[in-house]
């Protein structure tokens, strides 16, 4: 009996640790599962951000053609840029109060 006993609180202890065993593995999943719940938002704000910069970057070079091709207008219609246009339309007699202009 003695030894039966003793196979008993053996397998008992094994029980024991296999459970202590399972529940450490358990626990290192859920928190990996944690870990990559975290990683795949943060991938997420990241690929956000580049998305965000390229944009940004992509209007700035936009905006600086734009400039580029507004500042080569004045120079298409013969030169004297903002001040010329202005002066052309006060003094040229082209338009008229009243006159409709659609562009």
């Amino acid at each position: 009996d003695q030894e039966l006993e003793l196979e008993l609180n053996w397998e008992r202890q094994h029980v024991d640790d296999l459970q202590q065993t399972l529940r450490g593995v358990s626990e290192s999943q859920a928190a990996l599962v944690q870990l990559n719940v975290r990683m795949e938002r943060k991938l997420k704000e990241m690929e956000l951000k580049l998305e965000y910069e390229e944009n940004e970057l992509l209007k700035a070079q936009l905006q600086a053609l734009v400039r580029s091709n507004l500042a080569d207008v004045p120079a298409a219609r013969g030169g004297g840029g903002v001040e010329a246009s202005q002066k052309n339309l006060r003094g040229g007699g082209a338009f008229r109060n009243g006159d409709v202009v659609q562009i």
